[in-house]
């Protein structure tokens, strides 16, 4: 195996590893609700920033460098963008709950709108102009997700602190 499928089995342990963290469901229950959800601890919030800044250095200092540097970009991008949004707050209360919820719906269904709109136009950027999207195109999704989700997140946040002063 190269080092490049190295990576690639490592991203994906890790991937597997952390959502079946945030996941904890009861043995053998089809109940929805009995779905727990929790998160990482307030920590792990500065991992993901520390290591998203760290692989938007490397990424913009070696875009073309390698053959896969694109796409071992967006997969760690995607792992410390996830590191922040699924990591807990100072104050972790119902309310944060609320902010998370409604953020992620937010995003999701932007993100469809926004992708299902385009998506002629991205079939011909992937079969014409640039090919390397096309092998990076659902890292480019979930990257788009948990930034809009971040930015809606914090937005409200910010807002209802405000007006809560």
């Amino acid at each position: 195996m190269s080092i490049e499928e190295y990576i690639y089995v490592g991203a994906f342990v890790l991937y597997l590893g952390l959502s079946s963290f945030l996941v904890r469901r009861k043995a053998f229950s089809s109940d929805i609700m009995s779905i727990k959800l929790r998160f990482f601890p307030y920590l792990f919030k500065w991992l993901g920033i520390i290591l998203c800044v760290i692989i938007l250095a490397f990424g913009l200092l070696n875009w073309n460098k390698y053959e896969y540097s694109k796409e071992l970009t967006f997969y760690f991008l995607n792992i410390g963008l996830f590191l922040i949004a699924f990591s807990k707050e100072r104050i972790e209360d119902e309310f944060i709950h609320q902010i998370r919820l409604k953020a992620l719906i937010v995003s999701f269904i932007g993100t469809i709108a926004v992708f299902g709109s385009l998506f002629p136009m991205y079939l011909f950027l992937i079969f014409d102009i640039q090919p390397w999207i096309a092998r990076v195109s659902g890292l480019i999704v979930i990257t788009v997700i948990l930034t809009v989700y971040l930015f809606n997140f914090y937005y409200a946040k910010y807002t209802s602190n405000k007006n809560r002063e």
